[in-house]
């Protein structure tokens, strides 16, 4: 399964006998100043074989678009803070390169003070 698919729902909850990526750790909420950077991150059983990629969505939204921050490829993502952004939730989906299984992380908010 592809990132986009899993976004999108396709194929979600689908068991098979292939490694699915473990998140260790999920991320957590982020409070921070305008102009200053959140930073979300997750660990996972083994992040040298696992295709990561950020997902964001506005607080009035129910649709998961994929991020385009310079860290949105990595496990940890970082956010310049904006009013703008107040109240978004951003989550990870983390993919086995070598089997296509997908994980998404839970969604952790970002706050402005």
């Amino acid at each position: 399964m592809n990132i986009m698919s899993f976004i999108l729902g396709v194929g979600c909850g689908v068991k098979s006998a292939t490694p699915t990526p473990f998140i260790l750790t999920q991320p957590e909420d982020q409070t921070g100043a305008i102009d200053s950077y959140a930073t979300f991150a997750v660990t996972t059983d083994d992040d040298t074989n696992n295709i990561f990629q950020w997902i964001s969505k506005a607080p009035s939204s129910d649709k998961w678009v994929i991020t385009n921050f310079t860290s949105s490829k990595t496990p940890t993502l970082s956010v310049k803070i904006t009013e703008a952004r107040n109240g978004y939730t951003y989550k990870c989906v983390v993919v086995n390169a070598a089997t296509g299984e997908a994980q998404a992380s839970n969604g952790a908010v970002l706050h402005v003070q």
